[in-house]
């Protein structure tokens, strides 16, 4: 079942839900709801249901109530359904350790039989970025590091890049082993140009964006192309 790769296609619209949904403002969330919420989106025929990678919230957070880890509520609705794609949108890559992160996303797509599309943002709040000891100013370079180490972890056959103290002389693998692979997208452009999300990423979902660039180009046959097609529209004149 590649629910993932049929989500975004040239010429079509796909609709989805982000979790957690609330009836009213307020900080009260249902979460085993959530569950209900998801399965009955499922049955209607959505496209995808997207969940986000909020770790602490604090005085300086926008919003008044908290968020499951991403990946334990993903796990949950990978058995509450059967068709929908699930996504991250987006897990904060800086803040992730790259072989953790293949780690999760394969426990995922696997539970989930192929239906798992990990989105990956770089962050945007300072607070997190130091209760993590990582500094906010090199985001953009540790989004580009633990991309390239997340997706070699990811790729088939998987290769897995040690942290820089590693022995050369210890081989390391991922497993599970798959023979399918998991699409990658870019939530927001992680401080990266267009052109490098077009060449590494399978596609694109800008957070603030003209309305021409808004949709996600998933590179799925036709795919590639699409992606160039954006990033080169929203290049400027």
């Amino acid at each position: 079942m590649r629910t993932a790769s049929n989500l975004f296609r040239d010429g079509h619209l796909s609709l989805g839900l982000v979790l957690p949904a609330r009836e009213q403002d307020g900080s009260t969330i249902d979460f085993a709801r959530q569950l209900d919420i998801g399965a009955a989106a499922d049955r209607l025929g959505f496209g995808a249901l997207w969940v986000r990678d909020v770790p602490l919230n604090g005085p300086w957070y926008p919003e008044p109530f908290g968020h499951l880890d991403p990946f334990a509520i993903l796990a949950a609705l990978a058995v509450r359904t059967e068709r929908i794609a699930l996504g991250t949108a987006a897990a904060v890559l800086p803040m992730r350790h790259p072989l953790h992160l293949a780690k999760s996303a394969r426990s995922i797509a696997m539970l989930s039989r192929d239906r798992f599309v990990l989105g990956l943002g770089s962050g945007d709040r300072e607070e997190e970025f130091a209760a993590f000891g990582r500094a906010f100013e090199d985001r953009r370079n540790l989004f580009r590091e633990g991309w390239t180490r997340l997706q070699a972890a990811l790729e088939i056959p998987s290769r897995v890049i040690p942290d820089s103290g590693a022995s050369a002389d210890i081989d390391y693998e991922l497993w599970p082993v798959s023979d399918s692979p998991i699409p990658m997208i870019a939530i927001g452009s992680g401080g990266q140009t267009l052109e490098w999300i077009a060449r590494n990423a399978e596609g694109w979902r800008p957070i603030t964006a003209p309305p021409r660039c808004s949709a996600i180009a998933m590179r799925s046959g036709v795919g590639p192309s699409i992606a160039r097609r954006q990033a080169r529209s929203a290049a400027p004149a």
